[in-house]
């Protein structure tokens, strides 16, 4: 649930000042969608976000800061599994951009001014981002960043990146 897209899960009102928190799908139900995954006990029949428990508490949309803070926590996490292991292992993440740039940003541009909206990344829908996360530093090398081979000669497929 980390991964989740900047702001969270939420209805606005129409003038997109005012946010309601949704709590997003109960255990139950992702259970019954996903029967494999291994969800984190955060996940209650109470939904895995909003003001009925999960990880905003306080409800609302979260704020670019607050998900700059969640990635790097999300950052941290992958150091600390890959401290943790005694052989290779590879995980694959389906994320949002917002998230994903905001990773980048803390793995590979520490002590640099964040740019303001997740600007400083280029990422098409479905693109790919390879991350090496070294065990004993917890340096994060970057294998490929936005490589989308899979859509050569289609154009018309390749959206979804940040515009000025």
């Amino acid at each position: 649930p980390e991964w989740f897209e900047a702001g969270g899960v939420y209805h606005a009102d129409p003038t997109y000042t005012e946010f309601e928190a949704m709590p997003g799908m109960t255990r139950s139900e992702i259970e019954l969608e996903f029967p494999v995954y291994r969800l984190p006990d955060l996940i209650t029949e109470s939904g895995w976000y909003g003001t009925s428990g999960g990880l905003r508490p306080s409800g609302g949309r979260e704020s670019e800061l607050e998900c700059r803070k969640r990635a790097e926590d999300v950052l941290a996490a992958l150091r600390e599994e890959a401290r943790s292991l005694t052989v290779n292992k590879q995980v694959l993440v389906v994320a949002h951009y917002d998230i994903i740039a905001a990773v980048l940003d803390c793995a590979l541009c520490q002590g640099q001014t964040p740019l303001p909206n997740f600007t400083r990344w280029k990422h098409f829908n479905t693109g790919i981002t390879v991350l090496d996360v070294l065990a004993k530093s917890g340096h994060v090398l970057p294998m490929y960043i936005n490589s989308i081979p899979h859509l050569s000669g289609r154009t018309d497929l390749q959206s979804g990146f940040a515009t000025d």
